[in-house]
């Protein structure tokens, strides 16, 4: 039972709740919900009692363990029944329950809404429900032929999967056989069940509950019959009542389109695909007075694109004739839904023959003759000819012959005919049905490009939205228009549209962070020849939404004169001036020094007016043209010193250990409140460059980062607490 086995699907949860203020957990079948938020749950637990539970529900997880084996189990309310379908998810449960049969339970759950306080169980099949017996198949397999192959399917000595003999084949091929002979029997019983209530009924899967009452609500269970507890079968349950009955629906989007002689029936199937399984299709020829069905077994959709919601029908049908259709679904309870809209039209026997032999020869460059043939024995269906004309191959075809042409002549003449053109002839019938020849090609010469095209304009958003627009250009024999777009006039230009465009107008999106600040575009117009016209050229500058790139500092000095700041200026191109400030410690103090106008690659400074040995940073940031800010580039601290005698120079001793992979700095000074050591090193090759400090409190350093087969030479200097500076040390070096 496809329509069931694919929906339904039977859990087992661990419902976690609270109870009397108490947090517990249940192994459980959820049967429904009937309040939002304080649940009263139908559940059956996994001892098979049912009961019911007022809790706060707080958690239900997928319980792990729930048995791969199952009944599916569908219900159908009714005005005065619920009828129940059910079906086997594999081959090996359909074969053991068709042996011990179904039982059906139904508990009641509420009556006139109310739910009620103990539960009404009843079992409603005493004895397992079971396939008939074959002798009682016979009557529906003469009547249906579902029923025949359900009742080969149930009690047949075979069902060939495989039409070859088995002599000569291996065990394990003659099992494999059998398995899939099993599996067809099974996919084809439960599909004629689907197909025809009648054999759902006798092959056990269906039963009609018409003791059920208005106003009751039930939970159904259907399970094995004696099954061993050992074996593991997921019971099928459903929840419903006859008061949730509802008519089923009408087939949607139906339409049907007449050809020669048949039509084509196509409806929306996959969206009521969980009401209907097949469908009926009926026809009238009497303008709707009797209606006779076309398809002799129920109509099943099969669609191998996934996507495509559609389902399609073709029937036969008589010339000149009005035909009404109508359609209806086919539910997996044996219920038909309502019919559709009705739609009706006639299908007219269309001319079979084309005009041949079709020729288009220009004349004089002017003009384009076309000449066809026409079959003798056919002429006497034709009324007219008529010649179309199109730019393209395929479409866009349009009468260039303003009246109908005689059926006697064979030759029409375009004198206004374009640069290059496709022309069809084509044959009218009495009902005016048209038969076209294939088309034949006519080209006039022509180098003459087009104009270039004018009014071009480019308009580009901060949000990197470009739109271009130009005018239409007026030549009869316009193709279209190629875009382009260059970073730069000097450079090359790439064209941006995969083909020609007809429009004249285009859009995209561009980059925004680019290096170059402006972007060219032109149009070129091109004709039916491919002859291009001169471009149309148009600058567009790109909003500017970066920030300019930040200064580097490049010297950063102090001394009794004051601080001298060398910074490298910002590479980027829309600089226009600089803004230095000062911050004074340990106040934190930020002042406004100096706006600098942007002039060369490099800006010196001098800041001469601060108190000596007072502490100071400096950052710079860059402005452009459209007073956008870099970041800020802040200096280290600084302090003016003092005219104070300067402090002497240490005395420095080195030596590399053996393995040349180490050079040791060791020296001597009787300066007071030293600071810290500024290290300075250099190379052959390299400038003497600062390159390491140390704590005052150290005389020792250990220069680890050298090559073996390199020579370097060094310099002390202390600095006071005060940031007074020492002098510099004599250099000491080491091969």
């Amino acid at each position: 039972m496809q329509n069931i086995r694919h929906t339904i699907q039977t859990r087992s949860y661990q419902l976690v709740f609270m109870k009397f203020g108490q947090l517990s957990t249940l192994n459980c079948t959820v049967a429904s919900f009937v309040s939002p938020q304080m649940y009263k749950i139908k559940l059956l637990t996994v001892n098979g009692k049912l009961s019911t539970l007022n809790c706060l529900l707080l958690l239900c997880l997928s319980y792990s363990g729930w048995a791969q084996k199952s009944i599916k189990l569908a219900a159908r309310p009714m005005p005065d029944s619920i009828v129940l379908r059910w079906a086997p998810n594999k081959k090996e449960v359909w074969k053991q329950a068709n042996q011990l049969g179904y039982k059906i339970e139904r508990v009641t759950i509420a009556e006139n809404k109310k739910l009620l306080k103990v539960l009404k169980v009843e079992l409603l099949t005493l004895e397992g429900l079971k396939p008939q017996p074959l002798a009682a198949w016979e009557p529906l397999a003469k009547s249906s032929t579902y029923g025949a192959i359900t009742a080969q399917a149930l009690y047949g000595e075979t069902f060939e999967v495989n039409d070859k003999k088995q002599k000569g084949k291996s065990m394990i091929r003659k099992a494999y056989e059998k398995d899939l002979e099993t599996e067809m029997r099974y996919s084809f019983a439960l599909t004629s069940a689907d197909l025809d209530a009648r054999v759902a009924q006798a092959s056990g899967l269906r039963w009609v509950d018409k003791s059920a009452k208005k106003g009751t609500q039930y939970l159904y269970r259907v399970y094995v019959a004696n099954l061993a507890t050992s074996e593991a079968i997921d019971t099928g349950f459903v929840y419903t009542s006859v008061d949730e009955y509802e008519p089923l629906p009408a087939p949607l989007e139906f339409s049907v389109a007449f050809f020669d002689s048949t039509a084509a029936l196509s409806w929306n199937y996959k969206q009521l695909q969980k009401y209907f399984i097949a469908y009926d299709i009926e026809r009238s020829v009497d303008g709707g007075k009797t209606y006779q069905k076309r398809n002799e077994e129920p109509f099943v959709p099969i669609n191998e694109n996934v996507k495509n919601k559609y389902a399609f029908y073709m029937d036969s049908t008589l010339p000149n004739i009005t035909i009404y259709y109508r359609i209806r679904g086919l539910s997996a309870f044996g219920e038909y839904g309502k019919y559709g809209e009705t739609t009706q039209g006639m299908s007219k026997p269309l001319i079979h023959t084309a005009p041949k032999q079709v020729k288009a020869n220009v004349l004089g460059g002017k003009k384009v003759l076309i000449t066809w043939e026409f079959e003798k024995f056919s002429l006497s269906q034709v009324t007219a000819f008529k010649v179309y004309r199109s730019v393209n191959y395929e479409t866009g075809y349009t009468v260039v012959s303003k009246l109908p042409l005689a059926k006697t002549v064979f030759q029409f003449e375009d004198l206004n005919p374009l640069q290059e053109a496709y022309y069809k002839v084509v044959a009218v019938d009495q009902q005016g049905a048209e038969k076209a020849s294939f088309p034949v090609f006519a080209q006039r010469e022509d180098n003459e490009p087009p104009k270039a095209p004018t009014g071009f304009k480019a308009v580009l958003t901060k949000e990197g939205v470009l739109s271009l627009t130009w005018k239409a250009n007026s030549e009869k024999d316009l193709l279209g228009y190629y875009v382009y777009k260059s970073n730069s006039r000097k450079q090359e230009y790439a064209r941006i549209t995969d083909s020609h465009i007809e429009k004249t107008s285009f859009e995209e999106k561009v980059a925004m962070n680019a290096l170059t600040d402006s972007l060219y575009y032109k149009v070129i117009a091109l004709d039916i020849r491919f002859n291009e016209s001169k471009p149309s050229v148009v600058a567009v500058k790109r909003p500017d939404v970066l920030p300019p790139a930040p200064i580097a500092f490049k010297t950063m000095r102090a001394d009794t004169a004051g601080v001298l700041l060398v910074w490298a200026n910002s590479p980027s191109k829309d600089v226009v001036k600089y803004k230095l400030s000062r911050i004074e410690y340990p106040e934190n103090i930020q002042m406004l020094l100096a706006n600098i106008k942007h002039k060369g690659d490099t800006t010196l400074y001098v800041d001469k007016n601060m108190q000596a040995n007072k502490t100071y940073s400096y950052e710079v940031v860059a402005i452009d043209d459209d007073s956008l800010i870099s970041e800020k580039t802040q200096s280290v601290q600084l302090r003016k010193h003092s005219k104070e005698p300067a402090i002497a120079a240490a005395k420095v001793t080195i030596q590399r250990t053996e393995d040349r992979k180490k050079i040791i700095l060791d020296w001597k000074s009787s300066a007071p409140d030293i600071d810290y050591w500024i290290i300075y090193r250099g190379s052959l090759g390299e400038r003497l460059s600062q390159y390491e400090s140390v704590s005052g409190d150290l005389m020792h350093f250990e220069d680890k980062e050298i090559e073996v087969s390199k020579m370097y030479y060094y310099h002390i200097r202390p600095v006071l607490q005060n940031g007074q500076m020492g002098e510099l040390s004599e250099k000491v070096e080491v091969n």
